[in-house]
């Protein structure tokens, strides 16, 4: 039999050649697996780089955006609070969630912000006299006396960080304002209380106040928390002004005062805090309330007092008219000395039958630091509760930007928002008060905001849902602090 050359015979043991084509199978899937493998990881790779680069560059936009929004900020206001506050003021660049930190949502991502600013003196035309009230960039000059301004210019930093795959990136950038000023003005170097201290504790019709400028002004003008008052009076670089303090309630002021020159340019202005302490609080006004319709339990409310240094108030409930009786709505675990901070209580302590009697002090802190109680308001008499309201009907809602959707005036309820209206109650021994949402719930902590009727449709805009499904009840709430019972829910 021939036999090719280089090649066995056919059914040789030495080359089995169904084994060849088994392993040489195996190879070829091995191969074709890892192919597969590595171009599905090549295009998850490159999915996820392109998504990676969307974000950077949404972040590089937003950061653009934050820099030019606080260029616009006025110079003086142009502080690291001051910038935020604007930039949550622009419906686009409005905080994204009530959790801590500032965060916007852009397409789908959520970056987090942080913007910082902060002054530069510039060494080149000398260091000067540096504000505390200020803060200074860490490679600015230090405070000297070789320039009359500090303040050359400010350094905006903006932050903006996001998460994707479980990997945290921040991209940063940065800008300057000049001061406007441009340091060509007078600044006022000194400023202070002539014959005072802050605390003011006595009870004076004004007080005294001097200042010094960098160099003769035209003119020196002061204000009290950014409200212009006048001019002050003097020459050369002493001047003074007369600060009414007794038009003035009882609280912490900042008195500033700014120089011109005969072009009407400034250097810089100078800020002086001060803290009058003259008095106890006036009793509070508005005080008011009644049984709401839980057994022992009293509704009570009362206005704001105008002191600037009240810290909270206190509730003292009798039988007997006239007498000082004992606290009632005390904060839960913070002792029998504290205060409340709202200016409403449900006062869980009350007797469930009978005529109760009421009063509201306000209180401050002394100069030593003590809690110290001022007058009390009119006292109010809470009876026995009549006939409750009937329970409001025709409870509807819709969301803002939807066709139809309106607000109480008539106008479409903004995107975001939601609109919750219903048929007015009746009360047969009185009227409506006011009208009490509450919001995924029936308990005092779920009372959410009230509407007081008036001519038109009672209708209630959420404007902070928060992009959240709340169910909603309405209760009303008759001029004796009676309230109905809670309407059906409704969920939007």
């Amino acid at each position: 039999m021939a036999v090719r050359r280089g090649s066995a015979p056919a059914g040789d043991p030495g080359h089995p050649e169904g084994g060849f084509a088994l392993l040489e199978l195996i190879v070829a899937l091995a191969i074709f697996t890892f192919g597969v493998l590595g171009a599905v990881s090549f295009v998850d790779g490159a999915s996820s780089a392109s998504g990676q680069n969307r974000a950077r560059e949404g972040a590089t936009a937003l950061a653009r955006e934050v820099l030019e929004t606080a260029r616009a900020v006025p110079y003086r206001s142009l502080t690291s609070s001051g910038a935020t506050t604007a930039l949550q003021g622009r419906s686009a660049l409005a905080d994204s969630s009530p959790a801590a930190g500032y965060t916007v949502r852009r397409r789908g991502i959520v970056y987090t912000l942080s913007v910082t600013v902060c002054v530069v003196d510039d060494p080149k035309d000398g260091a000067g006299p540096h504000d505390g009230g200020l803060e200074y960039c860490p490679d600015s000059a230090a405070a000297g006396s070789t320039d009359r301004v500090s303040d050359d210019y400010r350094r905006i930093a903006a932050v903006v960080s996001w998460a994707r795959d479980g990997k945290t990136t921040t991209t940063r950038q940065t800008g300057v304002v000049s001061n406007p000023a441009g340091g060509l003005g007078p600044s006022v170097d000194t400023l202070a209380l002539r014959s005072q201290t802050s605390p003011v504790t006595q009870e004076l019709t004004s007080v005294d106040v001097d200042l010094t400028t960098s160099a003769t002004p035209a003119s020196v003008t002061w204000s009290v928390n950014g409200d212009p008052k006048g001019s002050a009076t003097g020459s050369n670089t002493s001047w003074s002004f007369a600060w009414p303090i007794g038009t003035y309630n009882d609280g912490t002021y900042v008195v500033q005062a700014q120089a011109f020159d005969e072009e009407g340019r400034s250097g810089l202005a100078r800020k002086l805090t001060v803290v009058l302490n003259r008095t106890a609080p006036a009793a509070p006004t508005g005080f008011a309330g009644g049984r709401n319709g839980t057994p022992g339990h009293v509704d009570l409310e009362w206005h704001a007092n105008p002191e600037g240094d009240v810290v909270g108030y206190r509730i003292y409930r009798s039988d007997a008219a006239g007498t000082p009786g004992e606290r009632a709505c005390p904060p839960a675990g913070e002792g029998a000395g504290a205060v409340l901070q709202q200016l409403t209580c449900v006062d869980e302590g009350a007797a469930a039958t009978g005529t109760i009697h009421y009063v509201v002090k306000a209180v401050d802190l002394t100069v030593g630091g003590s809690y110290r109680e001022g007058s009390a308001s009119a006292p109010i008499t809470v009876e026995e509760p009549g006939a409750a309201p009937s329970v409001p009907s025709g409870v509807t809602l819709c969301s803002g930007g939807d066709p139809g959707c309106n607000g109480p005036d008539g106008l479409p309820a903004p995107t975001g928002t939601t609109a919750l209206s219903w048929s007015a109650s009746n009360d047969t021994d009185g009227t409506i008060r006011f009208y009490r949402v509450l919001r995924d719930g029936v308990a005092y902590a779920d009372r959410y905001d009230r509407l007081y009727p008036g001519s038109g449709a009672l209708v209630y805009v959420d404007r902070a849902p928060g992009g959240s499904t709340h169910a909603y009840r309405v209760v009303a709430v008759d001029d004796t602090y009676l309230q109905s019972a809670a309407s059906s829910a409704v969920t939007g």
